[in-house]
């Protein structure tokens, strides 16, 4: 673990390859191989290999993050960000409801039969 005042800042996200440096990068700094991280993730043995590279065949199986997605959330005012876990505790980051959970709605309006 990285103590608060080595700790690196939110990363403001735009495309998977920013995803994967960031995360790469992290990875690195806590003198982990990739396939430790895959254990410790539970993850397939050489997936993140996979996804530290994502404009290779594997890699973009794994990690997908779009320029639409950038731009549409620019319209809206938003940016996609990476950062550690606690430092999002401390500011009260949340993870993002499902869809139909939304106050303002956000669903299809398409209702599934159980």
């Amino acid at each position: 673990m990285h103590d608060v005042t080595d700790r690196p800042p939110p990363y403001i996200v735009t495309s998977a390859t920013d995803a994967a440096a960031v995360l790469t990068n992290a990875r690195v700094a806590r003198s982990m191989t990739g396939e430790a991280l895959d254990a410790h993730a539970g993850l397939p043995d050489r997936y993140t290999a996979k996804l530290e590279r994502p404009h290779s065949s594997y890699g973009r199986q794994g990690l997908w993050i779009s320029n639409m997605w950038e731009l549409w959330a620019d319209a809206l005012g938003y940016v996609l960000v990476l950062m550690p876990k606690e430092q999002a505790q401390e500011i009260g980051a949340q993870v993002a409801p499902a869809r139909h959970e939304f106050p303002a709605g956000g669903g299809s309006g398409i209702r599934r039969h159980a």
